[in-house]
């Protein structure tokens, strides 16, 4: 963000090698996607043109289910539209995961990526919608 800021340009090229080192667990990985979310409120604070509606996406699909669970104790309409989100969600992330798992070749893999698709989502979600709780007072206060 710095240097494009100060008009540099970041150079990618796949001559550069790198190696990523997965978490050893999903509670590792909700941790982390957790963290992400939660930092990413403070940093929109510090720079808010970094925002972007795909950021906010995950908080507001959490907020959303979380609202329908609800009232879904008040209406019979709210409970078919909280069915109807989560069982649109899970086919299109097992859309995708087929589509990944494909290129890859690991049927195997197939349970443990979609576990990893509602952890990296739910998790960012939740970290997000925890880090405008926390975080709240400085927007106000402009800190």
């Amino acid at each position: 963000f710095r240097i494009r800021k100060l008009g540099g340009k970041i150079l990618l090229t796949p001559e550069i090698k790198s190696w990523y080192f997965a978490r050893s667990g999903f509670k590792k990985l909700w941790k982390q996607y957790f963290g992400y979310g939660y930092w990413k409120v403070r940093l929109f604070q510090k720079h808010p043109r970094m925002m972007k509606l795909r950021h906010f996406i995950p908080a507001i699909f959490v907020v959303g289910l979380l609202l329908l669970l609800l009232l879904s104790a008040f209406t019979g309409t709210a409970i078919w539209l909280f069915l109807a989100s989560l069982s649109f969600y899970v086919i299109a992330s097992v859309v995708a995961a087929v589509a990944v798992i494909r290129r890859r070749d690991e049927k195997a893999a197939m349970i443990k990526l979609l576990v990893s698709f509602y952890i990296l989502h739910f998790s960012y979600g939740s970290g997000f919608l925890w880090g405008l709780i926390n975080f709240f007072p400085q927007w106000i206060t402009k800190k």
